[in-house]
């Protein structure tokens, strides 16, 4: 897929009613006191200093001026992360979304924002890139802590990408409540801090356009939507509605919840970095009027924006509207083979009809005694049948009415396994 344009969304991302006296988790945040509570950490191999001008700051008196001089290394996504101006240390709520703003400039271009375990670990959690200029402007993101305690999660701005001056102002760190639903691993779902930790892409060098606003009036919930306008488009992957990055786990369903209106049909994908591998895709049906969608993706890969969940909205072109945004991990287990644990897939294809579906069991399964069942994707059975057979073709079960995405297990008579989604 060739990258055009990427709007960041995490970038100046105003604070709205209710979040301006929420408490700054972040003491010394605007370095009245020099560096009290901050620290500069740099690998070996770089060199850098970091002091606390009291003149030209863009609030109060004193800033931070972070001066990188030596940082060896070609890839700066590989780099970025051995020169770090560290936070103090802040409280985490678990399941509560957080609004990072600061205020920076840099004589060079690009900074991110790294989110890591504490001690002993230190492990790489989330990060937010952007994009700098010589000039003070205000930038922000947003994250969900998935745990608690003082010390938990540590916030560090990452400087170690380029040579160069960074300078910093007015950090602060605020919670804005917890997610909604509580288990949902992404924030700002209702789009109630605009487009922070969201990302809208767009081919134009293939001719896509598209913008994106968050209307205050006409929410089915809360007080904003995001709606994407798209003006120009002719395949589905040009115009893409990003979520927020999420901690996935291996082996691991998935269910997004949304709702929305718009122009046409959606495809909703799931996607591994680095190559951004298609893995699942459905479609769903947009129309005027506000609906809630559901789908289940399945992961078998692990760690943070591990998995991808994308909107592709570049089908036709005109307005989509979405809010209520939230991703949850299901309570129900993949399915897997009952002696090696090992997933199994096969030539396990499936027909819809008019009142079920039709099954082609893979051929070392087609004979002897068996069942098959329909399960909702929290897990609840829909319909099953079970019986013996002497040879391969085709297996019925009878789904009438059912409309949805099911999960369709086989069970053969040494109780293997083979399973696959579809949607009727």
């Amino acid at each position: 897929m060739s990258v055009s344009r990427f709007i960041a969304l995490t970038v100046f991302s105003f604070a709205f009613a209710g979040q301006i006296s929420a408490q700054n988790l972040i003491t010394n945040g605007g370095f009245e006191s020099a560096g009290a509570g901050w620290s500069l950490q740099l690998q070996t191999g770089f060199l850098g200093t970091v002091t606390y001008p009291t003149t030209g700051a863009p609030e109060g008196t004193t800033y931070a001026h972070v001066n990188i001089t030596q940082a060896p290394g070609t890839n700066p996504d590989s780099i970025n992360w051995m020169a770090q101006l560290q936070f103090p240390q802040w409280t985490a709520v678990k399941n509560a979304n957080y609004k990072l703003s600061f205020k920076a400039k840099s004589s060079a271009t690009a900074m991110k924002v790294g989110l890591s375990r504490s001690a002993p670990s230190y492990a790489y959690v989330n990060g937010f890139n952007f994009t700098l200029t010589t000039t003070w402007q205000t930038y922000s993101c947003m994250f969900t802590s998935d745990t608690a305690g003082t010390g938990k999660l540590l916030l560090n701005f990452y400087v170690g990408a380029y040579v160069g001056t960074y300078d910093f102002d007015s950090v602060s760190l605020v919670q804005t409540g917890t997610t909604n639903p509580t288990n949902s691993l992404i924030s700002n779902g209702g789009f109630e801090l605009d487009g922070a930790g969201w990302g809208l892409y767009v081919q134009t060098d293939n001719g896509a356009a598209a913008t994106m606003t968050y209307p205050s009036t006409g929410a089915p919930e809360g007080a904003k939507y995001a709606s994407v306008n798209i003006t120009a488009s002719s395949d589905a992957s040009q115009v893409q509605l990003q979520l927020p990055i999420f901690t996935a786990e291996a082996n691991v369903m998935y269910v997004l919840t949304y709702k929305a209106k718009g122009a046409g049909s959606i495809k909703i994908v799931s996607q591994a970095p680095p190559d951004y591998t298609e893995k699942e895709a459905f479609y769903d049906d947009l129309t005027s009027s506000w609906q809630t969608f559901k789908q289940t993706f399945t992961s078998d890969v692990a760690g943070s924006g591990a998995l991808r969940i994308n909107f592709w909205l570049g089908l036709s072109t005109g307005t989509y509207d979405f809010d209520s945004v939230s991703v949850v991990k299901s309570t129900t287990s993949i399915l897997k083979n009952a002696t090696t644990g090992s997933q199994i897939s096969g030539n396990f294809a499936i027909r819809n009809l008019e009142h079920g579906v039709a099954m082609s069991i893979p051929g070392q399964y087609a004979k002897g005694r068996f069942t098959v069942g329909a399960y909702s994707p929290e897990g609840r059975m829909i319909s099953s049948i079970s019986g013996s057979r002497e040879s391969a073709g085709e297996v019925f079960l009878p789904m009438r009415g059912s409309r949805g995405t099911y999960f369709i297990r086989f069970t053969d008579a040494n109780g293997t396994i083979v399973r696959k989604m579809c949607r009727m």
